[in-house]
């Protein structure tokens, strides 16, 4: 159990003289990957692989405008979206609503290409890289590696957490290593101890997510959770052949916590529902992500996280939108400097268009909010877009009558949060919801 748990981060390899060798050359090509800039790492591997320190397509400067809301450049060189809201099969039921406030984001937005995130904690080799074709900065984590976030905060009983999923594999039969996120509570240590490194257990709690990919149907996904050395939960392997369609396309995770229920979707897939998976008394205040070890080389397995975001307290929507008369979300996504809404868009806006079914003489106004980056006037034109194209998705998708639905938009002059923080920006970037 004590190896299930440490994860065996820096284990050592075996000590026979071949072992050795192989040990050296993955370090080796470790270190050739860590200082490679401009031209990135080809080598073979799809065409969304890292170019570490280089720019990306449409962005010359190699600066991440992700969570810029407009920054007045142009965007003919950006990937082209639907105008229309994704609605595919897997999002139809997508039922995730995420937390009220944002308490922790992290984009790597502002962090140097090459290397950790600032404040961040690893054993191995983690480092923050673009990818060609997309417009957001990303931490590719390399095996052998554990990473701890930067976050300091509590996140409660009550919380969601998302972050989108990048795969990439240059298969040649092997199998490729497990990747392993969750949370801890970290006790009495602090949230980026060197101790957590070397071993997860060292704190209170210990919750797990296991991912095994694989190929022709033999994926499997496994959670666990731990009090101290004690395990709380187990629910052994599941198959889940669907992660191998997601490999080489960004995956948006997300999580759920309610006090002992945990919820997990990949994809708008839900994945786990499970009612007790861990105590709740549990103080988590740290997320870790982690890839185990292979017979592959580093350069042949791309794993990368981006667009972390934990948000506390799940609302009950319809009590805050008809009993309190509004509801604030930050889970209607956007394309970069675009109205376009994302799939994962559709939980938040297949609850409001239930909750107006439900309340049939309901009529409510739609408001976009930008945070502050890019240029004043174009953050406010945008913010009036998005919220146009929300009344336009509950109207077309939904039914909703459009006599029943206003637009309008703010911009960047009404923030929830600084717009000098991560945390206070994800804040800002919001839709509401008030009743008429």
């Amino acid at each position: 159990m004590l190896s299930i748990m440490a994860f065996a981060c820096n284990q050592s390899f075996g000590q026979s003289f071949l072992d050795r060798l192989k040990k050296k050359a993955k370090e080796t090509v470790e270190e050739k990957i860590i200082n490679k800039t401009g031209n990135g790492i080809d080598n073979g591997m799809d065409k969304g692989i890292e170019k570490a320190g280089g720019a990306i397509k449409g962005n010359k400067s190699g600066k991440d405008e992700s969570n810029h809301e407009s920054s007045g450049n142009s965007n003919a060189d950006m990937p082209k979206g639907n105008e229309k809201m994704q609605m595919n099969s897997s999002y139809a039921k997508y039922d995730f609503v995420p937390g009220e406030q944002v308490i922790y984001a992290a984009d790597f937005k502002e962090d140097r290409s090459g290397e950790l995130p600032q404040d961040w904690n690893s054993n191995g080799n983690a480092i923050v890289s673009t990818l060609s074709g997309s417009e957001v900065n990303w931490l590719r984590i390399m095996q052998r590696t554990l990473v701890l976030s930067s976050n300091t905060k509590t996140f409660g009983t009550d919380f969601t957490m998302e972050f989108d999923l990048m795969m990439q594999y240059k298969r040649n039969g092997w199998v490729v290593p497990n990747l392993n996120f969750g949370f801890l509570a970290t006790g009495k240590y602090a949230t980026t101890d060197n101790i957590l490194l070397k071993t997860l257990s060292a704190g209170t709690h210990l919750f797990q997510v296991i991912l095994h990919p694989a190929d022709e149907g033999r994926s499997n996904v496994k959670l666990e959770s731990f009090v101290g050395l004690s395990t709380y939960f187990d629910s052994g392997q599941k198959k889940f052949p669907d992660i191998e369609n997601m490999y080489g396309k960004k995956v948006h995770v997300a999580v759920q916590i309610q006090k002992e229920r945990f919820r997990l979707w990949m994809d708008g897939i839900k994945v786990y529902d499970v009612p007790k998976a861990l105590p709740i008394d549990a103080k988590l205040n740290q997320v870790f992500f982690q890839m185990e070890d292979s017979s592959y080389d580093n350069e042949d397995i791309g794993v990368y996280v981006s667009e972390l975001k934990i948000a506390k307290g799940i609302p009950n929507l319809r009590h805050k939108l008809i009993d309190e008369g509004k509801f604030s979300t930050t889970g209607i996504l956007f394309d970069v400097n675009k109205a376009s809404i994302k799939p994962e868009s559709a939980g938040v806006i297949n609850e409001i268009a239930e909750v107006l079914k439900q309340n049939p003489n309901v009529k409510i106004m739609i408001t976009g909010h930008t945070d502050s980056d890019g240029d004043e006037k174009a953050n406010q034109s945008l913010s009036e877009k998005r919220a146009e194209r929300v009344k336009a998705a509950l109207i077309t998708v939904h039914g909703i009558p459009s006599d029943r639905l206003q637009s309008s938009g703010k911009g960047e002059s009404v923030p929830l949060g600084s717009n000098s923080t991560k945390d206070g920006k994800a804040q800002n970037r919001r839709v509401e919801f008030t009743k008429l």
